[in-house]
């Protein structure tokens, strides 16, 4: 079963060179622990610590941090001297970004430690589809390709570690993805596969982490197999919000008098029909009933009869904010 991670709400700052941007407003930025021999750290930027104890497979909720440089260093939680990472950063406005602690603390060459910094270009998902994309944290896997079970296509093709894909629509349901060594054919042998759930209007990050043989484990370090930690970026429903106003009614009484008079007799009877007002959602509708005045002649009687009928009046009003 895929890891469907939830992410943790603290602050952070990322790591790795970047080029200058727009240095005007704040970037929004989260960390992810994809090293998977690297024990529990402490981040601190400009000197402060902003992040304890995060450990592996875990990845921050964003935060703001305000566009520019900044130092940041990254130690062991439980030894502080112990510093696996120091450099500035600079992060342009209004852009997000995941900055993943990646490869080995025992490892050397193409598999050292390293800070890898993604920008999370994202966009909502269309109705009825999420959004997926692969990033390749695996130190030993090789590149890979990602295929559906359930329809033999290609969801993600010939993906490097410490590379990232595109964010690729499709439509939000249940799949089985299958983990392959990359060959031009996309038919390699399944390393792993893993069942996945995508919500609609959703966008995720699946972080392919861990040891694809457990022999590339270093001695001495927890063994922690190849897997797919499933992240949730962003969520459309989350930022919809629907405020209806209440229907109310009202009723007035229109009071209909009728005199009749008849030879030595004079009889009054009043009678009551209803005026209603009613406010419901976006529809108003008016409806009004002429009054009819009947005057009617017997022998030695007249009959007057005045008859007022309804006005009822329906309202409406709904109110819709989206935020994103």
């Amino acid at each position: 079963m895929v890891a469907l991670l939830v992410t943790l709400s603290v602050g952070f700052a990322g790591m790795g060179a970047m080029a200058e941007g727009n240095q005007s407003g704040d970037a929004q930025v989260r960390i992810a622990h994809m090293s998977p021999d690297a024990p529990p750290v402490d981040v601190l930027v400009d000197n402060e610590t902003v992040v304890s104890n995060l450990s592996y497979g875990n990845v921050t909720d964003y935060t703001s941090l305000s566009a520019g440089e900044h130092n940041v260093t990254i130690t062991a939680a439980d030894d502080p001297s112990t510093v696996v990472f120091s450099d500035n950063v600079t992060f342009d406005a209004d852009t997000n970004y995941t900055v993943a602690a990646t490869g080995l603390i025992s490892g050397s060459g193409d598999t050292a430690f390293e800070p890898v910094v993604y920008e999370d270009n994202f966009t909502a998902p269309d109705q009825g589809n999420a959004s997926v994309r692969l990033v390749h944290v695996s130190p030993d896997a090789g590149p890979v390709d990602v295929t559906v079970a359930e329809t033999n296509t290609t969801l993600f093709d010939n993906v490097s570690f410490r590379n990232a894909t595109a964010y690729k629509q499709v439509p939000a349901g249940d799949y089985t993805l299958e983990v392959r060594p990359a060959t031009a054919n996309d038919s390699g042998e399944v390393l792993k596969t893993f069942n996945v759930s995508l919500s609609d209007r959703t966008v995720y990050s699946a972080f392919a982490a861990g040891y694809a043989d457990n022999s590339s484990v270093p001695a001495g370090s927890p063994d922690r197999p190849l897997d797919l930690i499933l992240v949730t970026d962003f969520t459309a429903a989350a930022n919809e919000t629907t405020t209806a106003a209440p229907a109310t009614t009202t009723a007035n009484e229109t009071t209909t008098t009728m005199t009749e008079t008849t030879t030595g007799e004079q009889t009054t009877t009043t009678t009551t029909t209803e005026q209603m007002t009613t406010t419901a959602m976006n529809e108003t509708t008016t409806e009004q009933m002429t009054t009819t005045t009947m005057n009617e002649t017997t022998t030695g009687e007249q009959m007057t009869t005045t008859t007022t009928a309804m006005n009822e009046t329906t309202m409406a009003n709904e109110t819709t904010t989206t935020s994103k």
